[in-house]
C-alpha cells in the first residue's frame, strides 16, 4: 500500500474535497509510541461488567476489575494503550442498554468485541455519537494493512456523529483497511453522511473502505464479512445533491466480501439505501433485500466485481428514483492492480428481483466485462416507469425503452431457466458499448473516482452485446419483450441475441410486442416478433402461437413461474432428442417428461397412451 504523509488531517481533506482519505495521513505523538510497541501480538482480554457510561473514564478500571468499574469505553480506552490485538466481552449477567455520552474513542489496534447477542445488549448512541471506528489518523501507515475488527452480539442503535472538528458523520461500524467482520449483529437508526452536499461515499451505517480512495491506491480493505446482520430502519438525510453520496446501508469496498444470511430493510437516504458491494470477489447468498428507499439511486444491491456470486437472496419492493432492484458491474478491469487474477463469470441464480419501483425510470441493470449468468431467477411486478406513464408498447422507440427497461443489459448475458414476467416496462433491453445516456453519467462517475473503465471500447461498427436465453419465460410484460438500442453505427444480428426454449408471448403490443430484435432460435415459442427467428439447430420453433400461459403462481420467496397446461402448444414440443442439462426446470422438478416443453416450466403429467388390445 502507498505510503504518503499530508500536513493537513485526512478526514480534512475529504471534507474539503480534496483527494481525501486518498492517501493518508503524518503519525503524531501517539502513533509514533504506539509503533515502538508490536503491532498485532496476542493482546488482553477485558470484560465489560457495567452498563454506565462515565463521564471521566479510567482504564485502569478494566485493568484492576472491581464490581461494576469496568465500562464499555473503558475497556476501548485500554485496549488502545497498545496495538496488540484485544478481546472484549461482556460479563454474562449484562443486559439492556449502555447508553452513550459521546462517540466512543477510535480503535488505534485490533480488536475482537463479542456481545451477549442483538436481543440482550444494546449501545445506544442517540444521533450524537458514532461506534466503532478505526483511527483514521492511521490511514497510509503500515499498522493500516495488518488492522482488524470483529464485532459480534450487539444492537447498534441512533450511531451518527461527526469525528474531531470535521464535518463527517460516522455510523455504527467504520474501517478504511485491513479485516472487518461483523456477524449477529443488528444496526438501527445510524449513518454516515458528508453534510453539506458532500460528493463522495464515505460509508454508511456498516462501512468497510471508502470510495475514492482506491484510486489512490488506499481505501481498499481487505475482506469484509458480514454475517446474519440485520440493517434496518436506518436514514441518512437529504444533504447531498450526489448520486454517490451519504449511505443508509452496508458500503463495503474490499478485496474479498461476503454478504450471508443478512436482512436489509426499511432503510432510507438521499442516495444509497442499498448494499453497495466493490471488490475483487464479492459473495451474496440468503440475504433479503426489501423495502429500501432513495431519492436517488439505488435501493435494492449494487454490485461492482472482478468475480461475483449472488444466491438464494431477495431484492423486493425496493423504490428509487433509478435502479431499485439490482446493479452489478462485472468483470471490473482494476483488480490486476492488487494481484487479483482473471475474472470468471459472474453467476446469479436462485434469487427473486421482484416489486420493485424506480419512480423516474431504469429498473435494473447489469454490465458485463466478463459473463454474467442468470440461473432460475425470477423478475416480476417491477415497474421502471413514472407513475401514470407507460411505455410505448409495440413500436421501436428508442428513448422510451431506454427509460423504462426492468432489465438493461450489456456485454456477455446469459439467461437460464427463469421467469420475467408482468413487469412495467420492457423486460429486457439489450445495449451495445457506449449507447443511451441514462446510464452514461452514473458509469461516467465511477471511472472518475477510479481511473478505471468498466466496459472495454469496441470497434465502432460493432454491437458487442451478446444475449442467450435457454429454458425461460418471458410474458405478461407492458412493454415490449425483448428489445435493443441501436444506431447506424450500432447494428445487431441474428448472433447477438439466441434463443434456445424460450417463451416469449403476451408482451407489449403490435407486430413487435414479443421480441423487436433479430436472432437466433431453437425450439422457442414467440407471439409477436417483428421479424421472424433465424433458425437454429433444428429449427423447431413456434410463432404466433397461443400458448395459454397460467397466472404467474409463487413456489417460493425466490421462485415466481408461469405455468402451462397440458396441452398447450409449450408442452412436449422442444428438442425431442433433448439431454439435461439442466437436469431440473426453475422450480427444481425434472426439465424432461416425455418430451421436454419450451419455456421454465415443465410440466410434470406425462402423456398417457391407451394399451393396444389388439
Amino acid at each position: 500500500m502507498a505510503r504518503h504523509t499530508f500536513n493537513t488531517h485526512p478526514l480534512t481533506r475529504l471534507a474539503a474535497g480534496g483527494s481525501l482519505l486518498a492517501a493518508g495521513a503524518g503519525v503524531g505523538t501517539l502513533g509514533a509510541a504506539l509503533f515502538a510497541q508490536s503491532a498485532g501480538a496476542a493482546g488482553a482480554t477485558f470484560v465489560v461488567n457495567t452498563l454506565a457510561d462515565p463521564a471521566t473514564p479510567d482504564p485502569d478500571n478494566c485493568t484492576t476489575p472491581g464490581p461494576g468499574e469496568c465500562s464499555l469505553r473503558e475497556a476501548i480506552q485500554a485496549a488502545n494503550i497498545d496495538l496488540d490485538a484485544d478481546t472484549i466481552t461482556f460479563d454474562p449477567s449484562l443486559s439492556g442498554t449502555i447508553v452513550l455520552g459521546g462517540s466512543l474513542d477510535p480503535l488505534n489496534g485490533s480488536l475482537t468485541v463479542r456481545g451477549p447477542g442483538a436481543d440482550t445488549l444494546t449501545i445506544e448512541g442517540n444521533r450524537s455519537a458514532f461506534g466503532f471506528l478505526q483511527n483514521p489518523d492511521f490511514i497510509g501507515t503500515p499498522y493500516a494493512e495488518d488492522f482488524r475488527l470483529e464485532v459480534s452480539g450487539l444492537h447498534l442503535n441512533g450511531l451518527n456523529a461527526p469525528y474531531s472538528n470535521v464535518p463527517i458523520h460516522f455510523g455504527a461500524i467504520s474501517v478504511f483497511s485491513g479485516d472487518l467482520i461483523v456477524r449477529d449483529v443488528t444496526v438501527t437508526d445510524s449513518a454516515s453522511q458528508v453534510p453539506g452536499g458532500g460528493s463522495y461515499l464515505v460509508g454508511g451505517p456498516i462501512s468497510a473502505g471508502y470510495l475514492i480512495g482506491i484510486a489512490n491506491g488506499n481505501g481498499l480493505v481487505n475482506s469484509a464479512t458480514f454475517e446474519r446482520v440485520t440493517v434496518t430502519n436506518n436514514s441518512a438525510a437529504d444533504q447531498s445533491d450526489s448520486e454517490l453520496g451519504n449511505s443508509a446501508s452496508i458500503i463495503a469496498i474490499a478485496k474479498d466480501i461476503d454478504l450471508i444470511d443478512s436482512t436489509v430493510t426499511g432503510n432510507s437516504a438521499s442516495s444509497v439505501s442499498a448494499p453497495f458491494l466493490w471488490g475483487a470477489n464479492v459473495n451474496v447468498s440468503g440475504t433479503t433485500i426489501t423495502n429500501n428507499t432513495s431519492q436517488e439511486l439505488w435501493s435494492g444491491l449494487m454490485v461492482i466485481s472482478g468475480n461475483c456470486s449472488i444466491s438464494g437472496s431477495r431484492i423486493d419492493h425496493n423504490s428509487a428514483s433509478k435502479y431499485a432492484g439490482l446493479f452489478v458491474i462485472a468483470g471490473w478491469q482494476g483488480w490486476e492492480n492488487y494481484g487479483y487474477g482473471a475474472d470468471r463469470p459472474c453467476t446469479i441464480s436462485d434469487t427473486s428481483v421482484s416489486y420493485n419501483t424506480s419512480t423516474l425510470s431504469s429498473g435494473s441493470r447489469l454490465y458485463a466485462s466478463s459473463p454474467i449468468e442468470l440461473n432460475r431467477v425470477t423478475v416480476v411486478g417491477n415497474t421502471s416507469a413514472p407513475s401514470g406513464l407507460q411505455p410505448l408498447s409495440g413500436s421501436p422507440q428508442a428513448t422510451s425503452s431506454e427509460l423504462y427497461s426492468t432489465l438493461t443489459l450489456r456485454g456477455d448475458i446469459t439467461i437460464n431457466s427463469s421467469t420475467i414476467a408482468n413487469n412495467t416496462g420492457d423486460a429486457i433491453l439489450l445495449k451495445g458499448p457506449n449507447i443511451g445516456s441514462t446510464s452514461a453519467s452514473t458509469l461516467s462517475t465511477l471511472s472518475t473516482l477510479t481511473n478505471q473503465q468498466f466496459v472495454p471500447r469496441s470497434d465502432a461498427t460493432t454491437f458487442d452485446s451478446i444475449l442467450r436465453i435457454s429454458n425461460s419465460t418471458i410474458s405478461g410484460n407492458s412493454g415490449i419483450g425483448i428489445n435493443a438500442i441501436t444506431t447506424q453505427s450500432y447494428q445487431l444480428t441474428p448472433e447477438n441475441i439466441v434463443l434456445d426454449h424460450a417463451l416469449i408471448h403476451g408482451n407489449g403490443a403490435g407486430a413487435n410486442g414479443d421480441l423487436n430484435v433479430p436472432s437466433t432460435a431453437r425450439f422457442s415459442l414467440i407471439g409477436a416478433a417483428s421479424a421472424p427467428p433465424v433458425d437454429g439447430a433444428g429449427g423447431g420453433n413456434l410463432l404466433g402461437v397461443d400458448p395459454g400461459l397460467q397466472p404467474l403462481e409463487w413456489i417460493s420467496p425466490f421462485v415466481g413461474v408461469v405455468p402451462i397446461l397440458f396441452g398447450s402448444a409449450a408442452w412436449n414440443t422442444g428438442d425431442p432428442s433433448f439431454t439435461p442439462p439442466p437436469a431440473t426446470d426453475q422450480r427444481g422438478l425434472p426439465r424432461v417428461v416425455d418430451i421436454i416443453d419450451i419455456g421454465a416450466y415443465e410440466v410434470q403429467e406425462a402423456a398417457l397412451l391407451p394399451k393396444f388390445t389388439g
